[in-house]
């Protein structure tokens, strides 16, 4: 923090508050201090203070910002949580394949609900985000036609235009790889193929896959964080702030529903298959809690948290709103 001197604590603070503030800030701390750097506990303090700012600046705390903003804050927060849910969610998917096969006779419709679950909730998220950029298109062509608006967000849509491509071709890069080499399988041989495993062709493979898998991640975040810019530069009317609001609520709702029915299909197959999670034979002991599985919880688990901090955030900005127009524009805008 600059050796502990005042203007050092000016970088937790948000550009506004800076200028509005933080010469009074930095004099207060002068007049307190002198010389003598700041104390870590009076940092730290500050440190608090100013990413409470911050939460302030992006609508996310107080209640000081339109309803809008918050709704608004709030919607971004929901759309964030769901980008955790698409990386969980394509892990889940490729550590999932022929699971149907381990289950014993008459043991298999708990797990099917909820495997059912998660992919009717994966295309309802979807079809939420979708139904959520084509409510925002009109407004966000205006955005980027006004002065400086495309030249605010075309470094952003470059950079995930180019991690898109680089994702793509891993992808093509991890396939022809595995039908060369690995007769087709992109993760790992079944364990009767033995003499596959541990080979220098598979090792490479795996390689490929985790590359692949991170280019992935870093694609969503990087579109995620391109909407949320995007966003960010629209004039909230009443139709895109209720509008966005309720599809936020929505999809929240959503990733409830597909985090029940992960827990749904991982506690049936725990208990009737848990030799499926290691690829053991039927009957085999198991690993109740394999490390990638227990990555997709983990990461559910902090998404659906994510999304119901946004929801509330949501909740209680349409609720300050009522029957008012939450955008604060004249009535008819």
């Amino acid at each position: 923090m600059s050796g502990g001197k005042p203007q050092g604590v000016l970088r937790w603070y948000p550009p506004r508050w800076r200028a509005r503030y933080g010469d009074e800030l930095v004099t207060l701390l002068t007049d307190t201090y002198g010389e003598r750097p700041v104390p870590l506990r009076c940092r730290l303090s500050l440190v608090r203070a100013g990413a409470v700012e911050w939460l302030r600046e992006f609508g996310l705390a107080g209640m000081s910002a339109p309803p809008a903003e918050g709704i608004r804050a709030g919607g971004l927060v929901v759309l964030w949580a769901w980008a955790v849910f698409v990386v969980a969610g394509a892990g889940f998917a490729k550590q999932t394949e022929h699971w149907q096969s381990a289950l014993p006779p008459h043991g298999w419709l708990p797990a099917t609900v909820g495997f059912d679950t998660i992919f009717i909730g994966a295309a309802a998220g979807a079809a939420i985000v979708a139904a959520g950029a084509a409510l925002c298109a009109r407004a966000l062509f205006r955005a980027v036609r006004a002065p400086g608006g495309w030249q605010a967000l075309r470094g952003p849509v470059l950079w995930s235009v180019g991690f898109t491509v680089l994702a793509g071709a891993l992808f093509a890069v991890t396939v022809a790889w595995a039908h060369h080499f690995g007769n087709g399988y992109v993760e790992a041989p079944p364990p009767d193929l033995p003499y596959m495993q541990g080979s220098p062709h598979m090792t490479v493979l795996a390689w490929l896959v985790l590359a692949w898998a991170l280019a992935v991640s870093v694609m969503v975040a990087s579109w995620t964080a391109t909407a949320t810019a995007a966003v960010r530069r629209i004039e909230p009317t009443s139709l895109l702030v209720r509008g966005g609001a309720a599809l936020a609520l929505a999809l929240t709702a959503v990733m409830a529903a597909i985090t029940a029915g992960l827990v749904l299909w991982w506690a049936t197959l725990a208990v009737r298959a848990p030799w499926f999670f290691n690829g053991a034979a039927p009957g085999s002991p198991g690993a109740l809690a394999p490390l990638p599985l227990l990555v997709v919880g983990v990461l559910m688990a902090a998404g659906l948290v994510m999304a119901a901090v946004g929801a509330w955030r949501v909740s209680v900005c349409l609720r300050r709103a009522g029957t008012a127009d939450p955008s604060g524009a004249p009535a008819g805008h």
